[in-house]
C-alpha cells in the first residue's frame, strides 16, 4: 500500500539530486507568466471537459444537468492531489452517488468508462506522437528505441479496449453469474450479480452511438487541452521543440501518475517530464523548469478550484466525512 508514496520520495530524491541550480534558476528568471496562465486555462478547460464527458456517460442513469458530475470531477482532481494513493478516483464517484439518486456501482462503473475513453486517448496521443515525431528519429537510438515502445503501446491499448468491450457482453455476463453463484453465502451471491448488472449497464448505457459520439469529441477536447498546455509552458520559457515532444510528456506524465502513490504526484511528476525531454535533448535546466512549472499548471489551480467545491459541498478533504443528509448541489 505504501509501496508508492516510497517510490515518489525516491523519485523526487532523485530528481533533487540532478538539479543543476545556476541553469535551473536561470530558464526560471526568463519565464513569461502570460503562457502558463494560458497553460492554466487550458488545464481548467480539460478538467471541465472531462466533467461533460462524465455527465454525457450518465445521461442514461441521471438525467439532470452537468453541475454535479463537474463538481465532483473537480473535486476529485484536488483530492487526488491532497491525498496520498489516488483517494478522488473513489471521492468522486462517492460524491455524486450521495448528492443524486444513482446507485454507487453505476456511478462507479461510469468512471471506469470515462477511463477506458482516457485509455482510448493516450493511444491516439501516440499514433499522433508516431506521426509527429521529429525526421531525425531514424537516425536517433534513443527516438528509435521510443517509436518501437509506441507500437508497443498502442497495440497493447487495443487490445485491452476489445477486453473491456467483450467483457459486457451476454456470454460474459453468463460466466459471471456461474462464478458469482459459487459463493458461500446465497445472498452475498445475489448481491454480488446485482452490482455486477449495475455495473453494465453503465457501460452499455455509455455505449448508445450519439453518447459515444459526444464522449469522443469531448476527450479529443482533453487530450489537445493537456497537450497545449505542456506547450504553453515549454513557449513560457522560450524553450522551442517539436510538437511530439509536449505529446509525450503528456502521455509519460499521465502514465506515471496513474498509479497511487504520493501526495500532488511530487517526484514522479517532475522525473516523468525531465525524462521525456531528455529524448528531445532538451538543455536539463530547461527541463527542469518545465517539471517544475508544468506541474504547477498542472495541479494548482484545479486543485485550488476542486478544493472549494468539496467544501462548499460538505466535504473535508483532510479525511472528514460528508454530511448524512448533503444539501443539493446548485446548479
Amino acid at each position: 500500500m505504501f509501496l508508492g508514496l516510497i517510490v515518489a520520495v525516491a523519485l523526487l530524491a532523485v530528481f533533487l539530486s540532478g538539479v543543476d541550480g545556476p541553469a535551473l534558476f536561470g530558464a526560471l528568471r526568463t519565464v513569461n507568466v502570460w503562457w502558463l496562465l494560458f497553460g492554466s486555462v487550458l488545464i481548467l478547460i480539460e478538467w471541465v471537459a472531462r466533467g461533460l464527458r462524465w455527465w454525457v456517460l450518465l445521461r442514461g442513469v441521471d438525467d439532470e444537468g452537468p453541475g454535479a458530475m463537474i463538481s465532483a470531477t473537480l473535486a476529485g482532481a484536488a483530492a487526488n492531489t491532497l491525498i496520498p494513493l489516488r483517494g478522488g478516483d473513489i471521492l468522486r464517484p462517492a460524491m455524486l452517488s450521495l448528492r443524486r439518486d444513482v446507485p454507487f456501482a453505476a456511478a462507479v462503473s461510469s468512471t471506469v468508462i470515462d477511463r477506458l475513453f482516457d485509455l482510448a486517448g493516450v493511444v491516439l496521443l501516440l499514433v499522433a506522437l508516431d506521426f509527429t515525431l521529429p525526421a531525425r528519429a531514424e537516425t536517433s537510438v534513443a527516438l528509435g528505441h521510443l517509436r518501437m515502445a509506441v507500437h508497443g503501446a498502442v497495440g497493447g491499448g487495443l487490445f485491452l479496449v476489445l477486453l473491456i468491450v467483450v467483457a459486457v457482453t451476454a456470454p460474459a455476463r453468463e460466466i459471471a453469474v456461474s462464478t458469482l453463484s459459487r459463493l458461500p453465502s446465497k445472498r452475498l451471491a445475489e448481491r454480488a450479480v446485482k452490482v455486477f448488472d449495475q455495473v453494465v449497464e453503465g457501460v452499455i448505457v455509455a455505449g448508445k452511438p450519439s453518447r459515444l459520439l459526444a464522449a469522443t469529441l469531448l476527450t479529443v477536447v482533453v487530450w489537445v487541452c493537456a497537450v497545449g498546455a505542456a506547450e504553453a509552458t515549454h513557449r513560457s520559457i522560450g524553450l522551442h521543440l517539436p510538437v511530439s515532444a509536449a505529446i509525450l510528456v503528456v502521455v509519460t506524465v499521465n502514465l506515471a501518475v496513474s498509479v497511487p502513490q504520493g501526495p500532488g504526484f511530487v517526484g514522479v511528476f517532475q522525473v516523468a517530464v525531465e525524462q521525456a525531454l531528455s529524448l528531445f535533448s532538451a538543455p536539463k535546466g530547461a527541463s527542469q523548469a518545465v517539471a517544475i512549472l508544468f506541474w504547477a499548471v498542472s495541479f494548482v489551480p484545479v486543485t485550488a478550484i476542486g478544493a472549494f467545491e468539496a467544501w462548499r459541498q460538505g466535504i473535508k478533504l483532510s479525511g472528514g466525512a460528508p454530511p448524512a443528509e448533503p444539501p443539493s448541489p446548485a446548479h
